[in-house]
């Protein structure tokens, strides 16, 4: 159990110094792209076609890599500092690089509730369908920006939660 939730605080260390934002950009897109391939495959597309659709899930690909590479990036920084200030760092504090899929996962994952809980709480009354690609672009981005930040930032917590949840299920899966 300790071992699970000193994990987790070393993933929201590491997260929420971006991989966070990425994930979050990842899910939001990405349910945008899905909401918009289940319009067309209904019959009642809301923007022009499936490309589009298809262009949505790359782009939100693109951002989980991205994310991925950032996370990779702050690892690195982290196991430098670590060497630069003891020659043999504590365990508990050393990147676990064979881990590092898995806390990808774990901290894609964990994000999912924020998103969640933002769609259940966000006006998206106000938030129209438009007739071109470029102005449903600029709709996710003023919803990022407006009001996805902020709510990103007061939850925390949530991610935190669930991070420490993940990890304990996965300590008990590599236990049996």
């Amino acid at each position: 159990m300790f071992k699970s939730v000193v994990r987790g605080c070393q993933l929201c260390i590491w997260n929420y110094l971006g991989l966070v934002v990425f994930a979050y950009l990842f899910w939001i897109i990405e349910i945008f792209a899905l909401t918009l391939t289940i319009s067309v495959l209904i019959g009642q597309p809301i923007l022009e076609g499936l490309g589009v659709a298809l262009i949505f899930h790359l782009i939100a690909f693109v951002l989980l890599l991205l994310g991925a590479a950032w996370f990779a990036l702050l690892l690195g920084v982290w196991q430098v500092f670590l060497n630069l200030l003891w020659s043999r760092p504590p365990q508990w504090l050393r990147v676990q690089w064979k881990l590092f899929f898995s806390d990808i996962c774990i901290s894609v994952v964990a994000v999912l509730p924020i998103v969640f809980a933002f769609f259940s709480q966000a006006n998206l009354t106000t938030w129209q369908y438009t007739e071109t690609d470029a102005q449903a672009g600029e709709m996710l981005a003023q919803l990022f920006i407006d009001e996805s930040l902020p709510f990103i930032e007061k939850s925390w917590w949530i991610w935190l939660l669930t991070a420490l949840i993940l990890c304990f299920y996965r300590e008990q899966k590599q236990t049996n």
